[in-house]
């Protein structure tokens, strides 16, 4: 196993925890497997460990499957490495994760998630965050 994928397999069992009670009714879309816009692999796609990935980091709650993603600078909230969903209105965003930080899509506000992907509560550097998963 890379160094990349133990260290992101630390940080997100100590740094991401998923709520316990989530409520995916109402506007969040509903997971519908097999049904999400990304090529295997690549950015945002559904992945269960770094391997699944291009970039070798799938973020992910823990216990749960995840997103394949890539480092971005986390100086800003938004980033040029991230880019947006094809569908869906969630904004690509660059998120702190322990001491480092990766592409991932915000579905606060209301914001939809791409179809196949849900929207998750987590709790990242000390702030609840809503994430596309």
């Amino acid at each position: 196993m890379s160094a990349r994928v133990r260290r992101a397999l630390a940080i997100l069992s100590l740094s991401l925890t998923a709520c316990a009670e989530r409520d995916l009714t109402g506007s969040f879309d509903q997971v519908v497997e097999g049904e999400r816009p990304f090529d295997y692999g690549e950015q945002y796609a559904y992945c269960e460990q770094g391997n699944d990935c291009l970039d070798e980091w799938c973020l992910s709650p823990a216990g749960e499957a995840g997103f394949c993603t890539q480092a971005c600078d986390p100086e800003g909230e938004v980033s040029d490495f991230c880019v947006d969903a094809p569908n869906g209105t969630a904004t690509a965003v660059c998120l702190r994760v322990g001491g480092d930080a990766a592409c991932a899509l915000d579905c606060g506000e209301g914001r939809g998630c791409p179809s196949g992907m849900r929207c998750e509560q987590v709790e990242a550097q000390g702030a609840e965050r809503w994430i596309c998963f």
